[in-house]
């Protein structure tokens, strides 16, 4: 092929590129510019600072004042910052369609006239600050689809969708904003009522918990505070009744009128609304109006009910705010005896009076007792005299711990939280409560009060005897001075060591070291008891006495006194002063001999195994 042809034949496909990207076919960027073009204005919504409107005799005009749309003209209001943004967006995005230059008018012999633009029916003027625009709004096309404008200082016409005239306000009420809490509710951080009641204070601290300030100083319910403050957000205008008004009064808006305000993070200012009197006799409305504007408007009366909120509606009602698996430690005094319980490797443990495992299941109980009770009632200051007597030396003290730093034992710190409990139930059997030193009383419903609470014993582990039943070689039973003996427990044979015909009654013995392996308490009653005799204790009905393998370390010997009437068996272990009761069950198991009593009629083993 010769040079030349190639060249006519490159020139060609250039050629059809060009008008395929003049036709429309171009990327993307071509395409936005072309759609750039056809708008009527470059304007942005977001930077326009003023907005007129003017149709039928009616002048609205809006200016943006830090931030927030205001209607400034025929009144001084708010304007509705979404119907603002819905117009400007409209403007901004009006595409344009016929353009009719002014040569074009001469030729054809039009004036001005014959587009209605001699005397437009509308009028948009809008400034961003800068440069200023008016926008004349004439007639409908002869076609009806379009309506033609004329943006003053300029000869051209153009032709628009006549929807322009549908974003047009019926009246300026249509353009108000009937919002009367503006703002993200999320980010209240203080609200207040005044009423003739006095004032109802409220503070978000900056660790995000919600305090009553005023009429007292107390812990608010962050769920109470939330909800009450939605609903002071979710209040819209009902209608709007007058603005302008000689006497306040009149609608019960003067001096001493009801007034809440919330202040909002990046608020100037708190926004005040006042609460006036019922519109209507079914008293379904009531006045009301913004501090920043003297316009009275009707609201539903819910907002009054929500005006009348109480201290008590607010307040938490938890009185140990610490969750049950934060709290690391437990003081409990009273009457002088005292313990102290820990948490150590998330076990608990008694501290003192004497350090013994605790019962995880008894301080289980007691903290979820006392993080799951429940303020009834609030007695602020001045607090009835009676209540105050309430408390004496007989109160209960009561102390939980969260470990804040954890360390050597005299490094640790504590977060505490005190409470004092009453001697003695209110009528209703509530608890009568004081928290942290605090000036108010509270009436606790769900809480409980052992009277053994403050006994060590009450928390002690009752697994009196903790062994491995493959360590046990050897037991010693004595039953009423008659002893036997056998060892190789484990083993298919059991062997009586004494007496040497004696005959073992083998279920009776697992059954009994399966009991004596994780022997637990009943209860525990004293700690060195003065008289062991009292309790059957000085000569004991049954010993039973465990040898462990070497390596297991010493055996354990166990005592049992007089039976009780409802069965169950004082009881004790050697080298520890603490009596206890058996359950009747363990017990009698227990107390069977586990050789045939027949085989120990005339047997008497003279050395005492306890004496070994």
């Amino acid at each position: 092929m010769r040079a030349g042809t190639t060249w006519l034949l490159l020139l060609a496909v250039c050629m059809a590129a060009g008008v395929y990207l003049w036709m429309g076919g171009g990327d993307g960027m071509e395409a936005g510019r072309r759609q750039e073009v056809s708008r009527l204005f470059a304007i942005q919504p977001d930077r326009i600072q003023e907005l007129i409107l003017d149709r039928d005799g009616l002048r609205i005009e809006c200016r943006k004042e830090e931030g927030v749309w205001r209607i400034v003209v025929p009144v001084n209001a708010r304007a509705d910052a979404a119907e603002m943004d819905r117009l400007l967006t409209v403007l901004s995005e009006l595409r344009r369609g016929e353009v009719i230059t002014a040569a074009e008018r001469r030729d054809a012999q039009l004036s001005l006239a014959e587009y209605g633009l001699d005397r437009p029916q509308a009028r948009l003027e809008w400034s961003d600050g800068l440069i200023r625009r008016e926008l004349r709004i004439g007639r409908l096309s002869p076609l009806g689809n379009t309506m033609y404008v004329q943006i003053a200082g300029s000869d051209e016409i153009y032709a628009v969708p006549q929807t322009l005239l549908h974003i047009w306000p019926d009246s300026v009420v249509s353009l108000r904003d009937r919002i009367l809490f503006h703002g993200d509710p999320r980010r209240a951080y203080r609200a207040e009522v005044r009423r003739d009641g006095g004032v109802l204070q409220l503070q978000r601290g900056d660790d995000g918990v919600w305090k009553l300030q005023r009429p007292v100083t107390a812990k608010a319910d962050p769920v109470a505070v939330r909800q009450w403050i939605d609903r002071l957000f979710d209040l819209r205008v009902i209608e709007f009744m007058a603005d302008v008004i000689a006497d306040p009064s009149v609608y019960g808006l003067g001096e001493g009128a009801t007034q809440v305000t919330v202040w909002t993070e990046g608020q100037p200012a708190g926004q005040t609304l006042w609460l006036g009197l019922p519109i209507d006799a079914e008293g379904e409305w009531i006045f009301a109006r913004r501090q920043d504007s003297l316009s009275v408007f009707a609201i539903p009366a819910k907002a009054q009910e929500a005006s009348r909120v109480r201290s008590s509606d607010v307040r938490s009602r938890t009185l140990v705010s610490y969750a049950s698996s934060a709290i690391d430690r437990i003081q409990l005094e009273q009457s002088g005896g005292g313990i102290e319980l820990e948490r150590i490797n998330d076990q608990w443990r008694v501290r003192s009076p004497q350090e013994w495992p605790a019962d995880s299941e008894r301080v289980r109980e007691l903290v979820a007792t006392w993080t799951g009770a429940r303020i009834a009632r609030f007695f602020d200051p001045p607090v009835p005299e009676e209540l105050e007597e309430a408390f004496t030396e007989n109160s209960l003290r009561v102390r939980f711990s969260i470990r804040e730093q954890a360390g050597v034992e005299d490094q640790q710190r504590w977060r505490d939280l005190d409470l004092m409990v009453s001697a003695t139930p209110l009528s209703d059997g509530q608890l009568l409560v004081r928290r942290d030193q605090e000036n108010s009383l509270y009436a606790v419903e769900g809480a409980r009060m052992e009277e053994s609470i403050v006994n060590p014993l009450y928390f002690w582990n009752r697994q009196v005897i903790d062994l491995q039943k493959e360590d046990v070689t050897r037991v010693r039973q004595q039953i009423q001075g008659r002893e036997v003996e056998v060892e190789s427990i484990h083993a298919s044979e059991v062997r009586v060591r004494f007496p040497e015909d004696g005959i073992v009654q083998t279920n009776l013995l697992r059954e009994a070291v399966e009991t004596l392996v994780t022997l637990h308490a009943d209860e525990f009653l004293l700690q060195q008891p003065e008289d062991w005799s009292v309790y059957g204790l000085d000569e004991p009905e049954v010993v039973w006495t465990v040898r462990l393998a070497a390596e297991s370390g010493i055996g354990r010997v166990l005592r049992l006194g007089s039976r009780r009437p409802d069965g169950r068996v004082y009881a004790r272990t050697l080298g520890n002063n603490t009596l206890f009761l058996l359950s009747a069950e363990d017990a009698d198991r227990l107390s069977q001999p586990i050789v045939s009593p027949e085989e120990l009629d005339d047997i008497m083993i003279p050395d005492s195994p306890e004496q070994e």
